[in-house]
């Protein structure tokens, strides 16, 4: 785990981003996390997800996309909520609304 957050600080680094802070952190999986801000939403880097009952069993789950080039998987809806139940804090609450009502919106 501590290899592949090296791994994405020095990939980052590759695009001449900024990773002197990163470079500097004290990796601990229980609370590192990388966030990276854009405009209209923000990319996470999670060590773990809490709540859910393994990686593979979450990368079986989830869906699979093409983002310019490169294939990313996003977590199915499912185990977001899982996630967000199981970390409970006031952000998470919220979201878990929000995403239940789009989701009720949509139908699914």
């Amino acid at each position: 785990m501590v290899n592949n957050y090296y791994d994405l600080v020095n990939a980052l680094k590759d695009l001449d981003i900024d990773v002197v802070s990163l470079e500097n952190l004290i990796f601990d999986p229980q609370k590192t996390y990388l966030r990276i801000p854009h405009k209209t939403f923000k990319t996470e880097f999670l060590p773990q997800l809490t709540g859910l009952p393994s990686y593979n069993d979450s990368k079986q789950r989830s869906k699979a996309i093409n983002l310019d080039g490169n294939e990313i998987n996003i977590i199915g809806y499912k185990y977001l909520i899982l996630n967000k139940k199981s970390i409970d804090r006031e952000i998470d609450r919220e979201d878990i609304k929000v995403l239940q009502r789009l989701n009720q919106d949509r139908g699914l």
